[in-house]
């Protein structure tokens, strides 16, 4: 218990430098008795995607990955533009996890959206996979997770000439993700960042270059309000030779 209590004020550093270096038995146990003091385990990674990922989850991460997931872990707003295959709706469904996940359930809602249906459908055989994989708690619905009758997050397309719809969402901790961003005309995103207008929330919007002219994406890319980052697909490991970290979830 002690243990746990020096870790929830330690450095995100000093608590991952720990966490690696024990064992994986050793670690459930130090992480039970967090739970004792935080209601849950998870919520020691709250300041933390990278070690929720890594060390509660098991999973490695490559680097543009991992400087993907420290970006939003250090910002409330991230726009990624990413080319395909880098792993980006996959680390999406990693980060949509870990809000969900490091704090109390009830108070975090997650709305994932796209620029169509079938594109906000995106994430969620990840988002199933990723419940399935780590038997993480609640059930998943086609596109909505449920944890103790409570929705967590759900998926929402909104129709372009519609963007008066986009209103009434609210959590203490709110996070927003737009996927296939390039293809959000500039009425509907703002309508999307007046959501983000009070404390609390966060916005990840990834996508391709714009698809169409003077999206909203390609304006919040050059705006002073957002955090912005660039992932070629020459940055993929498969084409690097990148050496990943091993992978324990198994």
């Amino acid at each position: 218990v002690s243990v746990a209590h020096d870790l929830l004020y330690a450095s995100v550093e000093e608590r991952r430098e720990f966490f690696l270096e024990h064992s994986d038995a050793e670690n459930a146990r130090v992480l039970v008795a967090v739970g004792q003091q935080l209601g849950s385990p998870w919520a020691i990674f709250r300041d933390d995607p990278c070690g929720f990922i890594e060390i509660a989850l098991g999973e490695g991460l490559w680097s543009q990955q991992r400087e993907m997931i420290e970006r939003f872990g250090a910002t409330t707003r991230l726009a990624v533009a990413a080319s395909h295959e880098v792993s980006k709706t996959h680390s999406a469904a990693r980060l949509v996890a870990w809000f969900v996940m490091t704090r109390p359930y009830g108070s975090a809602l997650v709305l994932g959206t796209a620029d169509t249906w079938a594109h906000t459908r995106m994430i969620w055989p990840h988002l199933h996979a990723l419940h399935r994989r780590h038997n993480l708690p609640g059930r998943m619905l086609d596109t909505a997770w449920q944890i103790n009758g409570i929705e967590v997050a759900f998926g929402r397309a909104v129709a372009n000439h519609a963007p008066d719809t986009v209103q009434g969402y609210h959590a203490p901790e709110f996070l927003l993700l737009v996927d296939e961003s390039g293809g959000i005309p500039i009425p509907l995103g703002r309508a999307f960042e007046g959501l983000l207008a009070s404390d609390g929330t966060r916005c990840l919007a990834i996508g391709n270059p714009p698809l169409i002219a003077e999206s909203w994406f390609e304006r919040i890319y050059g705006s002073d309000e957002w955090e912005h980052l660039t992932i070629g697909a020459d940055a993929s490991p498969n084409l690097t030779g990148e050496d990943t970290e091993e992978c324990r979830a198994c």
